[in-house]
């Protein structure tokens, strides 16, 4: 069994499976706390009773399956327990006063700046909350103010309001993101209702963090560096990626080096090998060792608190640990065993962290490395040590590619094909980068050699960039438009498991499945191809600020959309990319104000007709309608902003079954639509609170 001498591998995948379907099935329901507590403790005795009467080894996994039980049923009571902790009911109370503490830096946008506060009570009424609240914060301010940094308490008047569930077939759910988070609400603050209040957190060790972390930000802004170089050195070095522009982010992502724009495994490692060498002298010593091994601990903690803990760093700083942690103790590991641990501790803290992008990539491509790499780099061996040193870089990248493709694909939908050559030089500058930037930061204070240090860096951090933007800008970069659901992802990574055990252990046994999984995976392709063939919708999307309208038979369609959408295509990624790709669209649009003709479609003059179904967009500065005796009939009538035209004088001329309110008008434009729609008794849809509109041909 694969979990033989490796606890924590089964202990993990109860724990997570529990996690899983609470997460899934049961976030909102009610848990006694008593009984639960009750039933856990019921199960660990009658597992601990059989565990120590049953003799013979016939019944002896009724103990191995109480204690499989007991795991499943605290992953799932400690997620539902969570989930309703951070449930308290704010939406409902007016805008009020609120005094609450800040848990992030605060984060410049466009127009607003972004933190997340910790509700502790309404201020105007001295009613203290059963439990803190975490609440997303925008500033209505240009500048980010003064003074207002991560455990700092503030007070301010606001409305707490839900975020939006997802308006849009396959759309971004940021509602789920945050919930996954513990943020239940958001509030906008205008820029004269708030105030900072005297600074009385006491110790609250992540801001003294944050609070180096800013000092070590401005040391190194202050050196001179350009833009582009001080956004990709601080993301390297502090994790500090606000200055990422999408330009710049894209050409990392395309080159398969994204990766190194956050603090991860690969970053922590490489600090525990720095500090792992200059550390080396204390071994001279009788105690050297777990005096070594103690301070590497501090340093790894310490540097994960700097970046700011995310999941990938605190996974690779509790892994590290727990290998430290066993030589302390002269414990022997197995490397499997201590992925695993890592990852059951941090749920145990924290169980929504196996919905976090981060921590599931970090883990996987963690495993991949594990699984694949030493049997692949003792496959091949060079005399020459830079060529060694060269093909173990390439055996690690490709390593953790292998583990990490499926979910990258799933959420990013795109495969960078050129990864193994970016890597190479991200393996060989992020040594110079990061010990470069770890030596800057620390002798900052000394006045030329921090300049020299300065000058390293940003040359290391300038080469670092040309090479990804070359790497990106090659012809076939990546593939995109991946469409990868989650029965897809498993499907790989069962294929993985039975590949390392066929090919690396010789076990034959797993040839069959092998086989029927690579099966599955292509009977899953042709289903889906077959279905974007048969294929036929009209969907129009609940947009704020743009029309669109998809007609789709087949592979081939339409997307009629206004024009600033066709000058900033960019816009319409963020609701519609996840259901294009998933039906097999490509980006292509045409504009409301411009005739089309296909063989599937006729759109002229804001009339359109698909197959038997018709519908008319009133042009918006069209107010008069002829009285005809013989009306155009259309199924739908498509209002879109500005929207002043009048239903009754559109009726003049044209017959229509439905009227269809498009998101883009106004609040007040819809009120007065749905109230003329009601005088002349006319269905409606209201596609700001229904969502988009979808007919499908295929079910009507």
């Amino acid at each position: 069994m694969f979990w033989h001498g490796r606890p924590f591998l089964r202990i993990l995948l109860f724990f997570a499976t529990g996690i899983l379907v609470a997460r899934l099935f049961y976030t909102d329901i009610q848990l006694p706390a008593a009984g639960f507590i009750f039933l856990l403790s019921f199960l660990i005795l009658i597992s601990a009773v059989l565990a120590n009467h049953i003799k013979s080894f016939k019944y002896s996994w009724t103990t191995g399956l109480l204690l499989d039980i007991t795991l499943f049923v605290a992953g799932f009571t400690l997620t539902v327990r969570q989930n309703r902790q951070n449930e308290v009911i704010l939406s409902k109370s007016p805008e009020a006063v609120w005094e609450g503490k800040l848990l992030t830096e605060p984060m410049q946008r466009a127009k607003t700046v972004r933190f997340i506060l910790k509700i502790i009570k309404r201020a105007d009424s001295d009613r203290i909350l059963p439990r803190s609240v975490k609440v997303l914060a925008y500033l209505k301010t240009d500048t980010l103010p003064q003074g207002m940094h991560l455990g700092n308490f503030v007070v301010f008047r606001g409305k707490m309001g839900r975020v939006e569930t997802p308006k849009n077939p396959g759309e971004f759910d940021y509602r789920r993101f945050l919930q996954d988070r513990g943020i239940r609400y958001r509030v906008f603050i205008d820029k004269a209702n708030w105030k900072s209040l005297p600074a009385n957190s006491g110790f609250f060790l992540p801001a003294i963090f944050s609070r180096w972390r800013n000092k070590l930000l401005q040391s190194l802004r202050s050196q001179g560096l350009s833009k582009k170089e001080y956004a990709v050195a601080a993301a390297i070095l502090l994790g500090y990626d606000q200055l990422i522009g999408p330009g710049l982010h894209q050409d990392f992502t395309a080159a398969g080096a994204v990766h190194i724009l956050c603090v991860s495994g690969m970053h922590v490692g490489i600090v525990f090998l720095i500090f792992s060498f200059l550390l080396s002298f204390l071994l001279r010593f009788k105690k050297g060792n777990t005096l070594r091994n103690i301070l590497l601990l501090i340093v790894i903690w310490a540097y994960a608190l700097l970046t700011g803990l995310s999941p990938s760093v605190s996974r690779a700083a509790t892994m590290i640990s727990l290998f430290i942690l066993a030589g302390i103790f002269g414990r022997g590991y197995d490397n499997f065993n201590i992925l695993a641990a890592s990852a059951f501790l941090l749920l145990l803290l924290n169980p929504m962290l196996l919905f976090d992008v981060g921590f599931q990539l970090s883990y996987a491509a963690v495993a991949g490395i594990l699984m694949f790499y030493f049997p692949i780099y003792r496959s091949v061996y060079f005399g020459n040590k830079i060529l060694q040193t060269v093909w173990a870089a390439l055996v690690v990248s490709f390593s953790a590619e292998l583990g990490a493709f499926a979910i990258a694909a799933h959420y990013f939908h795109q495969f960078p094909l050129y990864f193994l050559l970016t890597n190479m030089a991200v393996f060989a500058l992020s040594y110079l980068i990061i010990f470069s930037g770890l030596a800057f930061l620390t002798f900052s204070w000394i006045p030329f050699i921090n300049k020299l240090l300065a000058v390293i860096l940003a040359k290391s951090v300038s080469i670092l960039i040309l090479i990804v933007h070359f790497v990106a800008s090659l012809p076939h970069s990546a593939v995109y438009d991946l469409y990868f659901p989650w029965l897809k992802v498993v499907l790989v990574f069962a294929l993985l498991i039975w590949s390392y055990y066929l090919f690396i252990h010789k076990n034959l046994h797993m040839l069959v499945p092998a086989l029927a999984t690579m099966v599955l995976l292509l009977g899953l392709h042709t289903l889906r191809q077959a279905r974007l063939l048969r294929q036929e919708k009209f969907i129009i999307y609940s947009l704020h600020h743009h029309t669109a309208i998809d007609l789709i038979q087949g592979k081939t369609h339409v997307l009629l959309t206004d024009s600033l959408a066709l000058a900033h295509p960019s816009e319409l990624g963020y609701s519609l990319k996840n259901s294009r790709i998933a039906m097999g669209l490509t980006e292509k649009a045409h504009p409301l104000s411009q005739n089309f003709h296909s063989t599937f479609l006729y759109y002229q003059s804001g009339f359109g007709q698909m197959d038997s179904l018709r519908f008319y967009i009133p042009p918006p500065k069209k107010h008069i309608y002829p009285k005809l005796h013989k009306k155009i009939c259309v199924d739908y009538l498509i209002f879109r902003s500005p929207g002043k035209t009048k239903l009754a004088e559109v009726a003049k001329s044209i017959h229509f079954k439905k009227v269809i309110l498009d998101a883009t008008l106004s609040h007040w434009a819809v009120k007065s639509l749905e109230k003329q729609a009601k005088l002349l008794d006319i269905n409606y849809i209201n596609l700001r609170e229904r969502g988009a509109f979808i007919f499908d041909f295929r079910k009507k």
